[in-house]
């Protein structure tokens, strides 16, 4: 046994050496011939097994020729995972190399076009031919880290393809598989109040959004279902059942336009005029299927490089972009949006280490776009009610047309970027005896985001009379990077009696009185929202109010509210003060509000502690106590309680009340429940409700807590209760399905099995499934799992009694892999398909070096078991 131990210890330095010096698997020809291989003297690793062959080692860990999931990384930058070819190729030496076809080409960005004569007729031959990258693409490397399943991947600036950051050819958008959903959210909730006359009240609630994906087509519905009961206490109850369908429309998107084709109903555009529902056509442009770097607004940077050099973009001290230029002009138009505030610093090192720098004003308003970016919205069809105001259209059909009754409509709005200071945009609207002209312009300077748009309306009443009128907005936004000071104020005025909007104009054609529309139609408003950090420890001060005045009406609306929070330690502290002015009673309404709010204790899951005081100068005062916190795995159980005590004053003295309230949250693989309880002075109450999604396709039936427009189906059928690690607290359903609903459309997701905690028997190909879902697509996202067979863990020995040599191979009867011995013979084998078997070990390439061993499994866990095995020749 002495013997022995030299050996294994030899063995280990071995492995060591190994992994210290990992395969430059895939590297260019020059880098592997650079990488002189290991000689490891056998002699020094002589034990009484048998002999080991160090030469599988001389580059590291051995890599097998065939197909290997790897993460890519392009230039430093991961872009994804796929499944790679690696094999032999003359001329580059022992190892294994990355093969790499005109797909693979094609999703690193590479423009394929500009490939040399040579490389396109290398990609168009026998696809069994294994191509190196350096053999494509000059200057090109590829190298692969196999034990991080990594492939770093280098190709220059020049032979990738222009265009804009994150984009995706829309040849690669998935309009998905026909399939059918319904989303749900029911909830039920009744109270029984303490005073005998008042009896007892239950409400339930069923909100629907049912669909029909066909190719590229969307068929929605939006509607719900409501219920009440009352019991008055004498006796009778009174019930009360009505369905309320909000709308249907039919979706598709039009990939030329960029835009999405509406038939049925909808709402209209709200940049320029009000919104008001429809039943017609509308095409819109749709900013989602713009890549993420030409979206909202970021100024176009321009400038001048005179030698091969370096750009660098910042703001407020943080790089956003970095690339290389050529001499030249250059333009770079795809830098993410970053919200609102912070001009750009930019720099140009040239070859020489010279360094120019200057600055680009950034302050992005809602209207700005890019330069040459173009949005449009068009809408032709009839007004659209809502279910509260249909009885009021039916009890004025007395006087008025059926025509009147659902007037058809237009509307036309347009937005192009200009420059970097300047964006346009204009608008027609249009009805039966109305009509509305809209221009605006944003600005971008360095003093500021401004915007300002005027409206003129022309409107014609059913008694004859005409109006016109005039709304002017504006808004200005900017954020000081000294002081971190962001301030946003905008208002708006109408000119004259007449200006009336589309939804206004209709109004009183149906309302009981033709004034009434414009009495309650507000005529200005102004607001402003102030925040300031007190440095980056200090915390957060801000400030908000507002002011409105009615035409026609005497007062004015206003509310203002003042606040400050921080964290002190452990603890969240918040003081605010709101002022609201009350039109109707003629008076101000001032309250004053502390909370505070403390972890308890340190672990996953610990509890919230949550205190709010809440006072206001006629005398009421109320204190509330609430504890909340999250149990289970993946944090899918949540509850709170909570207690109140409330003064109040009144003309007959103060007056006392208590209550308390309870609620508890369960999200499932299936559904999500949640249940809530409560009791106060004069009433009890409690409820419960469920919500989720169905999903039928044809690969059956998928019930899921999200919800969403845009899915994925995640199939892996022997792999229930994994989690999805791109979906938070996502795990896959008892019959291997589940439903990722936080898609980005017409982008490229990633959808992530995380492996860890599956059963040792189950063996997942793949763990991620990259997707890119058009709108409202339902995607089949399929992973290859499924159980290949028992675990075991066994202790090898060699026919004479001795353990098997480390790093021997064992392979099962048809030649898969199984596993690999480590020390003292120990092998964790995986895919036993029987409790007792024989299985194909080598420790070289002779076929001296290879016996069989027959094992037998008899102890250990369940999950893995143990067993013992002897090898034979």
């Amino acid at each position: 046994m002495r013997a022995a131990r030299p050996a294994r210890a030899a063995a280990m330095a071995l492995a060591l050496v190994a992994a210290t010096a990992p395969a430059p698997t895939g590297a260019a020809r020059n880098e592997a011939t650079m990488l002189a291989a290991v000689e490891f003297d056998m002699g020094f690793l002589r034990g009484d097994g048998p002999p080991i062959d160090g030469a599988r080692f001389a580059y590291g860990n051995p890599v097998q020729p065939g197909m290997h999931p790897l993460a890519l990384h392009l230039n430093g930058r991961r872009i994804g995972r796929a499944d790679i070819r690696l094999d032999h190729v003359n001329g580059y030496g022992a190892l294994p190399q990355p093969c790499i076809d005109r797909a693979l080409l094609t999703r690193l960005g590479v423009d394929t076009a500009r490939l040399t004569r040579e490389a396109t007729a290398a990609l168009t031959g026998p696809a069994e031919t294994c191509h190196p990258i350096d053999t494509l693409i000059e200057g090109a490397t590829a190298h692969v880290d196999m034990s991080d399943f990594r492939m770093d991947i280098g190709v220059p600036q020049v032979a990738l393809a222009t265009r804009a950051r994150g984009s995706i050819d829309p040849d690669e958008w998935d309009d998905g598989v026909t399939a059918a959903m319904l989303r749900y959210d029911a909830s039920v909730y009744g109270t029984r109040y303490s005073q005998a006359s008042a009896g007892t009240s239950m409400q339930a609630y069923a909100g629907l959004r049912g669909g029909i994906n066909l190719g590229p087509w969307r068929l929605r519905h939006d509607g719900n279902l409501s219920a009440a009961s009352r019991d008055g206490g004498d006796g009778r109850t009174t019930y009360r059942t009505t369905y309320r369908a909000m709308q249907t429309s039919l979706q598709r998107a039009i990939a030329p336009l960029d835009s999405q084709l509406t038939v049925g109903d909808g709402f209209t555009d709200g940049t320029l005029f009000d919104s008001v529902g429809f039943r017609g056509i509308r095409l819109a442009s749709d900013d989602r299927m713009l890549p993420e770097s030409r979206r909202g607004f970021a100024p176009a940077v321009r400038g001048m490089a005179n030698t091969n050099a370096r750009v660098q973009i910042r703001q407020h001290g943080t790089l956003l972009y970095e690339t290389t230029v050529a001499p030249g002009a250059f333009e770079i138009g795809d830098l993410y949006p970053t919200g609102y505030g912070g001009d750009l610093d930019v720099s140009v090192t040239e070859a020489d280490g010279s360094v120019r720098a200057w600055r680009v004003p950034f302050t992005a308003t809602v209207q700005a776009l890019r330069p040459g970016v173009t949005r449009m919205a068009l809408t032709v069809g009839q007004h659209r009610v809502g279910q509260h105001r249909a009885g009021q259209y039916r009890a004025n059909q007395g006087r008025q047309s059926s025509s009147d009754a659902t007037p058809w409509l237009a509307q036309v709005t347009v937005r192009h970027g200009l420059t970097n200071l300047v964006t346009l945009e204009g608008g027609i609207a249009a009805s039966r005896d109305y009509a509305a002209l809209a221009a605006g312009v944003a600005l971008n300077t360095a003093y500021g985001a401004f915007a300002a748009d005027i409206t003129q309306t022309f409107a014609a009443s059913p008694d004859g009379t005409t109006h016109r009128g005039q709304r002017l907005r504006v808004a200005y936004q900017r954020t000081f990077p000294l002081t971190g000071t962001s301030v946003s104020l905008s208002g708006y005025r109408l000119a004259g009696d007449g200006y009336l909007s589309l939804a206004d104009a209709i109004a009183p054609r149906h309302a009981p009185s033709p004034d009434m529309a414009m009495t309650m139609q507000p005529i200005g408003r102004v607001q402003a929202i102030v925040n300031q950090p007190i440095g980056t420890q200090h915390g957060t001060f801000y400030l908000s109010g507002s002011m409105q005045t009615f035409r026609h009406r005497d007062g004015r609306h206003g509310q203002f509210q003042i606040g400050y929070s921080h964290r002190l330690g452990r603890v969240h502290y918040s003081l605010s003060a709101a002022r609201l002015l009350d039109m109707d009673a003629g008076r101000w309404d001032t309250r004053v509000m502390l909370t505070l709010g403390v972890p308890l204790g340190d672990g996953t899951h610990r509890p919230y502690a949550g205190s709010a005081l809440t006072y206001d100068p006629r005398g009421h005062l109320t204190a509330q106590q609430s504890l909340t916190g999250t149990a289970g795995r993946d944090n899918t159980l949540a509850y709170g309680v909570t207690a109140t005590a409330s003064r109040i004053a009144n003309a007959g003295g103060p007056r006392e009340a208590y209550g308390a309230s309870a609620n508890v949250a369960y999200v499932g693989t299936l559904a999500a429940i949640n249940g809530n309880a409560g009791v106060a002075s004069g009433y009890r109450q409690a409820g419960g409700g469920i919500s989720g999604m169905i999903v039928g396709y044809a690969g059956g039936l998928a019930l899921s807590p999200a919800q969403g427009d845009t899915l994925a189906v995640v199939e892996a059928d022997d792999a229930p209760g994994a989690r999805i690690a791109s979906a938070s607290g996502m795990r896959v359903g008892p019959w291997g399905r589940a439903v990722v609903s936080n898609l980005q459309p017409f982008s490229r997701n990633a959808i992530e099995i995380d492996p860890r905690g599956l059963p040792l028997s189950v063996e997942l190909k793949t763990d991620t499934h990259h997707v890119a879902p058009t709108a409202g697509a339902v995607v089949r996202a399929r992973f290859d799992a499924h159980r290949s067979g028992r675990p075991a863990l066994i202790r090898a020995r060699m026919a004479d009694g001795l353990p098997m040599s480390f790093g021997a191979e064992i392979f099962a009867a048809d030649g898969r892999a199984l596993g690999t011995v480590a020390q003292g013979g120990r092998a964790l084998v995986r895919g036993l398909m029987e409790d007792a078997g024989a299985l194909t070990v080598t420790w070289g390439a002779g076929p001296h070096e290879q016996c069989v061993l027959d094992y037998v499994l008899a102890g250990g866990s369940s999950d893995l078991p143990a067993g013992e095995g002897t090898c034979r020749r």
